[in-house]
C-alpha cells in the first residue's frame, strides 16, 4: 500500500497535479503507521494534524509561504486570532497557501470524528486543492471517505506479514505454534497483533530463557477474545496506581485540543505528577507523548467510566473551560446540571455559534436546550432551532415544528410557524 500510495503522490512531487486521496480501514490496522511511513519517504515539505484540530492550529502550523498575496495573509492572520471565517475564505486561503508552498502534502488523520461542517469544510478544500498542481490532501478514516476524496482501503495482514512484524518487534522468531495462535486471534490487525503478543507475554504463556522464545498454550484461563478486552486489561493494570489511573482517564475525557494546564487543573495534579504519570503510561505503551497511543485507548477507557465518576469529570471540565461555552456544552448531558443551569449553558452556546454563523451547529444546541425547557420558553426554543435548522436537518426541523404548534400560543409566532408548518402539509 505504501509503494502505491508514493506512486499516486508522484505527479504532486513533480508539480503536475493536485490529489486528494484517503486511507481508510478497521481500528487498528495500521493507517496512521502507513501514513507516517509514506510522509517520512517523500522529498516534500507536509503536515500533519488531527481532523478535529481548530483552524487556528491549522494556520499556526502552516508553514508560511513567501509568494503569499496580502488578502491570504490577513485571511490566515484572522485564523490565528480564533477569529470566524466563512468555509469558502478558509479554503480560498488554504488553497493560496498551499499553492505557494508546493510541493507540499497536507495530512489529517481520523475524518470520522469530524462534525458534518467540518467535513464540509474538507471536501472544499479537497476540491480546491485537485485544481493546484503540487499540492496532495490525504486523509485517514475509520469508514469510506466521500467524494470527491480517491480511496484506499488497507487490508489486513498477510499471515506471512503478521509473522514478519512479530519477528520485527521482538527481533527475535517466535515459536510457529505461538505465531499461528496469534494470527487465528488477531486475523492480521497489525494493532491486535501486538496487543495480542504482549498479553501473552504478561500472561506467562510467552517467555525468553536467554535462548529463544518459548511457548507454551493457554488453556483453561481466562484469555479476552476482542482487542477492546485486551486494552481493558491493560488499563486496569495500569490504573492500580490512583495517579495513573485519573491522569488517563482526565486525558480520555477532555477534548483532543486541551492544553496541559486545562489537563492538570481538571485533573488536579502538579505539573511533576503529570510528568510522571506520563511517563510511566509511555512505558507501559498506553501513551505517546502526552496523549493515547491509539483512538481504541482513550474510547476504550470511555466505555468504561462508570456515570458517576463521568459526572464527577463533567463538572470539572465544565469549571475548567469557563468562557468556553462551544466545549462546555458537550458535557452537559454526563455532568447531570439542575435543568436552569444546563438550559442556561446550552442557549449561551447556541447564540455563541449563532453569531459564528455555524447555524446546524447552533439548531443542534438550541434542539438540546428544549430538552431542559418548559411550557411557552420550550416552544420558542424549539421554533428557533427548527428556523436554524431549516434546510440543514430536515427530519429535525420538522420534530422542532410540531413540538412548537403543541406549545405556543402566542399570535405573533403564528407567521413563522405557518412557514415552516408548509412542509408537514405537503408544500
Amino acid at each position: 500500500m505504501n509503494e502505491q500510495l508514493r506512486s499516486r503522490l508522484q505527479p504532486v512531487l513533480s508539480k503536475r497535479l493536485g490529489l486528494a486521496l484517503a486511507l481508510w480501514g478497521e481500528a487498528g490496522i495500521g493507517k496512521s503507521y502507513t501514513v507516517r511511513c509514506l510522509l517520512d519517504s517523500l522529498s516534500c515539505q507536509h503536515l500533519s494534524l488531527h481532523a478535529s484540530s481548530s483552524y487556528a492550529s491549522l494556520a499556526k502550523a502552516l508553514p508560511k509561504s513567501k509568494k503569499l498575496a496580502t488578502w491570504a495573509v490577513r485571511s490566515l492572520e484572522r485564523l490565528e486570532r480564533g477569529e470566524i471565517l466563512e468555509v469558502s475564505a478558509i479554503v480560498n486561503a488554504l488553497g493560496a497557501t498551499l499553492s505557494g508552498l508546493a510541493p507540499f502534502v497536507l495530512y489529517f488523520e481520523d475524518i470520522h470524528e469530524v462534525d458534518s461542517e467540518k467535513l464540509v469544510f474538507l471536501r472544499e478544500l479537497a476540491r480546491t486543492v485537485q485544481r493546484t498542481k503540487g499540492v496532495g490532501l490525504l486523509v485517514t478514516s475509520r469508514k469510506e471517505p466521500p467524494e470527491p476524496f480517491h480511496t484506499f482501503r488497507l487490508e489486513p495482514l498477510s499471515e506471512q506479514a503478521s509473522h514478519e512484524l512479530l519477528a520485527h518487534e521482538l527481533r527475535a522468531v517466535l515459536p510457529g505454534e505461538a505465531r499461528g495462535w496469534i494470527y487465528s486471534k488477531a486475523a492480521g490487525n497489525p494493532l491486535y497483533t501486538l496487543e495480542y503478543l504482549r498479553y501473552l507475554a504478561r500472561q506467562g504463556h510467552l517467555w525468553n530463557d536467554g535462548k529463544s522464545w518459548r511457548w507454551r498454550k493457554p488453556e483453561g484461563s481466562f484469555m479476552p477474545v476482542t482487542i477492546e478486552a485486551l486494552i481493558e486489561q491493560q488499563l486496569s493494570q495500569a490504573k492500580v496506581s490512583a495517579l495513573k489511573g485519573y491522569v488517563l482517564e482526565t486525558r480520555a475525557f477532555l477534548p483532543l485540543e486541551i492544553t496541559n494546564e486545562v489537563w492538570m487543573k481538571v485533573a488536579r495534579v502538579k505539573q511533576e505528577e503529570l510528568q510522571e504519570a506520563m511517563r510511566e503510561l509511555q512505558q507501559e505503551g498506553i501513551f505517546k507523548g502526552d496523549t493515547f497511543i491509539h483512538p481504541l485507548y482513550r474510547e476504550v477507557t470511555l466505555q468504561t467510566l462508570k456515570n458517576p465518576r463521568r459526572q464527577h469529570l463533567a463538572r470539572r471540565i465544565i469549571n475548567a473551560l469557563q468562557g468556553v461555552p462551544d466545549l462546555m456544552a458537550l458535557y452537559v448531558d454526563d455532568a447531570n446540571l439542575a435543568k436552569a443551569q444546563a438550559l442556561e449553558l446550552l442557549t449561551k452556546a447556541a447564540y455563541h455559534a449563532r453569531e459564528a454563523t455555524k447555524n446546524l451547529q447552533a439548531g443542534q444546541l438550541l434542539a438540546k436546550a428544549v430538552l431542559y425547557a418548559d411550557g411557552e420558553e420550550k416552544g420558542k426554543l424549539a421554533l428557533e432551532a427548527a428556523r436554524l435548522l431549516d434546510g440543514l436537518d430536515y427530519p429535525r426541523m420538522l420534530e422542532l415544528v410540531t413540538q412548537a404548534s403543541q406549545l405556543l400560543t402566542d399570535p405573533s409566532e403564528s407567521p413563522q410557524l405557518h412557514a415552516l408548518t408548509l412542509p408537514l402539509q405537503g408544500n
